[in-house]
């Protein structure tokens, strides 16, 4: 399901980054320093997964073997590049921390996601219980 949601952010976010490039001369709204600056570190910090990603393709070239999470880092080359493009032509920083949050999702292993839905159930079923109890004698 993740993988759906994802691959539908990344779909709709590419058409509107492709949307920008086409119109070159749209208004461009002043950022603040604040967002600026978010967007600088946002910049930045794609940048260095991407030297990181090219890095494991040279590695893999060279006939090294990958393990699980090399293999996931490659696997987000694609939605890394459209947010450093996104970026760096003046697009929106929601849509590229999208994609960016769309990376960190797919990199969590299995067994995290699933324990935060077991945590959450005994709390489901204490309430449950409490619900049913029959109520105090007074």
């Amino acid at each position: 399901h993740m993988q759906a949601v994802a691959h539908a952010a990344l779909t709709v976010i590419a058409d509107r980054a492709k949307a920008y490039k086409r119109t070159p001369n749209a208004p461009w709204v002043a950022e603040t320093e604040s967002q600026a600056a978010e967007r600088g570190k946002v910049l930045r910090s794609a940048r260095k997964k991407l030297s990181q990603i090219r890095e494991l393709e040279e590695r893999r070239s060279g006939g090294a073997a990958m393990d699980r999470d090399q293999r996931l880092k490659l696997a987000a080359k694609l939605p890394i590049e459209a947010a450093v493009d996104l970026l760096e032509n003046g697009g929106s920083l929601g849509d590229a921390m999208l994609l960016l949050s769309a990376v960190g999702r797919r990199e969590r292993p299995a067994e995290e996601q699933g324990s935060a839905a077991e945590e959450a159930q005994p709390a489901v079923s204490t309430a449950q219980e409490k619900a049913a109890a029959p109520p105090p004698v007074t």
